[in-house]
């Protein structure tokens, strides 16, 4: 790969280092802007060992050592740049308009064949050989509308890695499931609040039965919702909600996981770690904003080591206890394996930009251990960010920290106390998240 030299990590970078020629790797090209003639597109890099985030816009000069990464990123996605860019004519078109750009690349002007065949003048014949992702397969075509069928914004499905397809046997559900012996309670029967259909009034939370069980679940002073449905800063892992027998209306501040998907996704093939998804539109994800439910077939602890030895030899494991603390054991389990929606392919980083709360309401029928789980912004998602949450979850023991990297190496499984979400089986699997303060692995 790739290097650059000199490059500003964040706002404070360290002087020092820069001035010291220091180089950073580049991991790979994600995008491209200022694309219109006379100007000097800039591409959006990848840092290899720092979270997304830090990602940076640069313009060519800079990218001296990284030309087959330029040159990658342009084979891919040459297709997508022809039809998308606003200063280029409209299909069909001479693929030539882009050349120009390409052979600003240094040392690309003598490969520019790869990217096109320059014979051509028909995009349609010039770009299906460079864009493996489109058109997609029948079977991942498919997938792409099953998704939308759901309510909600658009998801696009894209792989430019593979041949891979759409997991064996896995099924689109946008709702949760009840496996055997787990008791679904009737909603007719539960409780529920009388607030008007504007939604509960955060200022005056005293009438509302639903608010005032939120902030006694809170572990902070205070209700752990803002005015805009956005999780509080101070919110404890458990929110309250209020369900479908209450008289708040679909824009409740409590409902905010109820609407349906609210972003632009795309699930993508990545390059080192199967299945993933980032963000698909411009406009970018508030901090402490819903995302998704995590849905899938909620079952029993029993149930759930069944099919943990299962998922285990796999090498993955979909398997989510629902708890909110180390203190409370989980009477059950949601497996996503088979069933789910979109957050079944949301990878781990050790660095995530989501988090995880777990969420409730009058209408388990007072079930306390019935839960429903849920992904929020923890910072600011901008497009072209893979969303990622902490496989680890929030109460990773200390020690765990500890464990040396020769451990990983062992064939032997090693059994460790239970300090993931993800059942009481532990087993440590390296981890590809790329971030700075990567642990090197993951306790599945």
């Amino acid at each position: 790969m790739g290097s650059h030299r000199n490059r500003r990590r964040n706002k404070q970078a360290n002087e020092n280092e820069k001035e010291s020629g220091a180089e950073f790797e580049v991991e790979f090209i994600e995008g491209i802007r200022d694309l219109e003639p006379g100007k000097n597109p800039e591409f959006f890099v990848k840092w290899k060992g720092y979270p997304t985030s830090n990602n940076t816009w640069e313009p060519l000069e800079n990218l001296h050592n990284c030309i087959d990464l330029v040159r990658d990123f342009f084979e891919t996605n040459f297709g997508e740049i022809l039809y998308s860019s606003p200063s280029l004519s409209p299909p069909p078109s001479s693929s030539s308009q882009l050349m120009p750009m390409i052979t600003q690349v240094p040392g690309s002007e003598s490969s520019c064949d790869e990217f096109v065949d320059c014979e051509s003048t028909d995009l349609d014949l010039a770009v299906p050989s460079i864009r493996p992702a489109l058109p997609l397969t029948p079977a991942l075509q498919d997938f792409e509308d099953i998704f939308n069928q759901a309510p909600g914004q658009q998801i696009r499905v894209e792989n430019t890695i593979d041949d891979a397809a759409i997991p064996s046997g896995f099924t689109y559900s946008d709702i949760i499931e009840h496996g055997k012996d787990v008791i679904v309670p009737d909603p007719s029967f539960s409780s529920s609040c009388n607030c008007g259909p504007d939604g509960c009034d955060i200022d005056n939370p005293e009438p509302c039965l639903c608010l005032k069980e939120a902030m006694m679940e809170n572990d902070f002073p205070g209700i752990p919702f803002e005015k805009d449905g956005r999780v509080a800063e101070r919110a404890s892992k458990l929110l309250w909600e209020c369900h479908s027998n209450c008289t708040c209306g679909p824009n409740c501040l409590t409902k905010a996981s109820q609407r349906g998907r609210q972003f632009k996704l795309k699930i993508k093939r990545m390059h080192d770690k199967g299945w993933g998804v980032i963000l698909d539109q411009d406009e970018p994800i508030p901090p402490r904003t819903f995302v998704a439910r995590y849905t899938g077939e909620i079952i029993t602890v029993e149930e759930a080591e069944i099919r943990g030895q299962d998922q285990d030899k796999l090498g993955t494991t979909y398997l989510f206890d629902l708890d909110y603390n180390q203190e409370r054991e989980a009477v059950y389990c949601i497996d996503a394996y088979r069933k789910g929606n979109e957050s079944h392919f949301f990878n781990h980083s050790c660095d995530p930009n989501m988090s995880v709360y777990m969420l409730t309401s009058w209408a388990t029928g007072g079930d306390t251990n019935l839960m429903t789980l849920s992904f929020w912004s923890n910072r600011t998602i901008y497009r072209g960010d893979e969303l990622t949450f902490d496989y680890n979850g929030k109460y990773v023991q200390p020690w765990f920290r500890k464990i040396d990297e020769d451990d990983l190496g062992s064939d032997e499984e090693e059994e460790l106390p239970k300090a993931s979400s993800f059942g009481s089986r532990a087993k440590l699997t390296p981890c590809q998240c790329g971030a700075i303060n990567c642990r090197k692995w993951v306790h599945l």
